[in-house]
Parts: structure tokens; sequence; C-alpha cells
């Protein structure tokens, strides 16, 4: 090549180099392979997240059905979380958590307010899973909020309002 050149002015090699036209499409392929793969690595994470965030969605809204048809044992609604969906990590958490409010102060459920009303009782199904995807490492959350109007200490009533909370959403 070198040879070449020293005989051949470069403006000639030049011309005749750009005119050549073997091999052009695999210098076109290498330069595209690279961004095809890079995109198909994209599409892979956000498919795979989304497929566990629907299955994990899935089973609590299971466990807030149980919580709004009067179940009050929040070991039960966790155990019905992790009965129909297996987290594929053991780092992944599951909870149940009841919480009341009078107005927008933090509460005991077993006390009423000082006006005297029954305190809004909530209760917050969550699961939360550490992902590995091709671009970066992140949790999948998946919670959902029923409150509940809870007669007394032990059960719940019929009343009950589902508030769904997901990374996509704002909190109402």
């Amino acid at each position: 090549m070198i040879k070449t050149l020293s005989r051949l002015n470069v403006k000639t090699f030049l011309s005749r180099f750009a005119r050549e036209r073997h091999g052009a499409a695999i210098v076109e392929f290498a330069l595209i392979v690279p961004v095809l793969l890079g995109v198909l690595a994209a599409v892979d994470d956000l498919s795979a997240v989304t497929m566990k965030e629907k299955a994990m969605r899935s089973s609590v809204s299971s466990a807030a059905q149980y919580v709004m048809r009067g179940g009050s044992d929040l070991s039960v609604a966790r155990q019905i979380v992790l009965s129909s969906w297996t987290p594929e990590t053991e780092d992944a958490t599951v909870s149940a958590v009841k919480s009341c409010y009078c107005g927008s102060v933090a509460a005991t459920c077993s006390n009423v307010c000082t006006d005297a009303s029954i305190p809004q009782a909530y209760v917050r199904v969550s699961i939360v899973q550490p992902y590995d995807g091709w671009y970066t490492d992140t949790s999948i959350v998946a919670q959902q909020e029923v409150r509940v109007r809870w007669g007394g200490v032990s059960g719940a009533t019929h009343r009950a309002r589902r508030r769904w909370n997901s990374p996509w959403s704002h909190r109402c």
C-alpha cells in the first residue's frame, strides 16, 4: 500500500478509493450494528420491567381486594401477595402496613380522634424488587393503598377506596 502510494499521487489515490464500492455494505453494517444492539437492549429492558411490574401489580391487587372485602389480617394479605407472585430474587420485599390518620395527622387506629371521629385507616400493600438491567440497576415498585373504615380495632367494613401508586403516577 505504501509502495502504491508513492507511485501515485495522493489525489489520484483518493479519487480511486472514493469510486470503489466493494465492501460498502460491510462498512455500513458495521456502523449500524452498535446502534441496533443498543436499541434492542433498551427494548428488552423496558419489556422485562413492564412484564415484571404487571405481575407484581396483579398480586398487590389481589391483596387489596382481600382488604376491601373486609379482611383485617395483614399477614394474610402478605401471604396472598406471595401466593400469587413468585419473587425472582431473595432481595424482594413484600409488605402490608396499616396506618391511621385524624385529618392529616398520624394517629393510632385503636383510639378515636380528638374531635370524636373515627380515624381514617389505610392499608398499603407493596412489593419492591431489585432489577439488574442492561443499562441500569433499579428497583421495581408495585403498591396499592386502600382506605378502609375500621370497625373498632379488629375488623374493616365494606367501604373501601383503592388508590394506585406507581413510578409513573403522581400521588393525589
